[in-house]
């Protein structure tokens, strides 16, 4: 996050009921990313198996853009508010398998083409145990 967006913009994001303070408040920050991590897997989880063995680049920096809009609260900027929508954006072409992520060998995509499977034993009345009737 201090590499993307820099430090101050991280102590002002995450102590925002403290203007003069200097450090980044690890907790706050900690909250941030678990909002995101959870709304990235609801978008995920009906393509991939969760959690994912390793995760790609550009969905750690789409987590930091939505960590980021969650730390905003109601001071949200034009460009904080594009790069989330463009994350959200990004996720549901994912969700939808209009994307695919990059993934390491192991890691390999649900199948979601095809019907429901059903379980269920062999029926007792069918057409030719009932063409007597």
């Amino acid at each position: 996050m201090i590499d993307r967006f820099g430090h101050t913009e991280m102590v002002q994001v995450t102590n925002p009921e403290t203007p003069g303070a200097l450090e980044i408040d690890a907790a706050v920050l900690n909250q941030a990313f678990v909002a995101a991590g959870a709304e990235i897997d609801g978008y995920l989880q009906g393509r991939y198996a969760l959690p994912l063995a390793s995760v790609p680049l550009n969905l750690k920096f789409m987590a930091c853009d939505i960590a980021r809009y969650q730390l905003a609260r109601g001071r949200v900027t034009e460009l904080v508010e594009a790069r989330y929508k463009t994350a959200v954006a990004y996720l549901k072409s994912v969700a939808e398998g209009k994307i695919k992520l990059s993934l390491d060998a192991q890691q390999q995509a649900t199948p979601t083409t095809g019907g429901p499977a059903v379980d269920a034993p062999e029926r007792t009345f069918s057409k030719d145990t009932l063409s007597d009737y």
